[in-house]
């Protein structure tokens, strides 16, 4: 795992390094105590079941946060590590492992994103199952601060739930949805949501479809 030479003052990036195997744990475990000042954490390789925990164990402020899509890391353990810095975390980025269910990953750490802004959800077309009504529930319920939301990868997704979160999320200015998803009710949901939270101020709204 490449660490050390990617911290860029208050960001680190992991990667997988392809020349050599991990050998001693140790080695990219101890930095982390020393970053209990990190902002922003970016997985771009494996989510490691033993360095997860160790990061939310000492890097607590996080603001930004990308996920990769591989993972030996277990949902809880990904839950803890959003849990830790629910207080400050305003982005965040899930790229699904496959071997994950896309619903019992975001049930779990929606609970801890309330004070999220931006939130990017990329599914695996292979994944077991998708990120699905039940997750797009989950976050109407605790993340109705979010400013943009992508889920266009997410084509289980109702039409009936996105309107739903439209009601609860009314600070929207940016929502990327799958094709599926739009119609008159989706259009109408939209313009209800903007005009209940921007009458009194001019912004833009940028909803994007994407298409098959």
């Amino acid at each position: 795992y490449e660490i050390s030479a990617c911290l860029v003052g208050s960001e680190m990036c992991i990667r997988d390094s392809d020349t050599s195997e991990i050998t001693d744990t140790d080695m990219y475990i101890h930095p982390v105590p020393h970053l209990t000042a990190l902002r922003a954490l970016e997985v771009v390789g494996e989510i490691d079941h033993i360095l997860l925990p160790v990061l939310a164990q000492h890097c607590r402020s996080l603001e930004r946060i990308i996920l990769g899509r591989r993972s030996t890391a277990t949902v809880e353990q990904m839950a803890e590590l959003i849990h830790s810095s629910s207080e400050s975390l305003t982005v965040l980025e899930l790229n699904y492992p496959s071997n994950i269910h896309g619903d019992t990953l975001v049930t779990a750490l929606a609970p801890y994103c309330s004070q999220l802004d931006e939130l990017s959800i990329n599914v695996c077309r292979h994944a077991q199952s998708g990120f699905t009504d039940t997750s797009l529930l989950a976050l109407s319920q605790h993340c109705m601060c979010l400013k943009s939301l992508n889920i266009c990868t997410c084509t289980q997704v109702t039409e009936a739930a996105v309107v739903q979160l439209l009601q609860c999320c009314t600070q929207l200015q940016k929502l990327l949805i799958p094709l599926n998803c739009l119609s008159v009710d989706t259009v109408l949901g939209i313009a209800v949501s903007c005009w209940h939270y921007y009458s009194t101020a001019y912004y833009s709204v940028l909803v994007r479809i994407k298409l098959p």
